[in-house]
């Protein structure tokens, strides 16, 4: 999940820029696709049926919030 943290905080996801689907991200960063789901569902990122997933305004703060979280965590 760090990889998924550090692509939203370095700028690599932008607000409406397309992202890889649901499956491609789980596999990408070893993470189930509730883990994926959660910002979708909390629209730090957008969902289109039939088109996919985009980043939105509030992603790279949902970003940084959860690194502090999980750099707390990791301690």
């Amino acid at each position: 999940m760090a990889g998924l943290l550090s692509d939203l905080l370095n700028g690599v996801i932008q607000a409406g820029e397309k992202l890889p689907n649901e499956d491609q991200i789980a596999q990408r960063f070893d993470v189930s696709l509730a883990t994926v789901r959660g910002p979708v569902e909390s629209s730090h990122l957008s969902r289109i049926h039939g088109s996919g997933m985009y980043g939105t305004a509030q992603t790279r703060a949902f970003a940084q919030r959860h690194a502090q979280l999980y750099q707390t965590s990791s301690r």
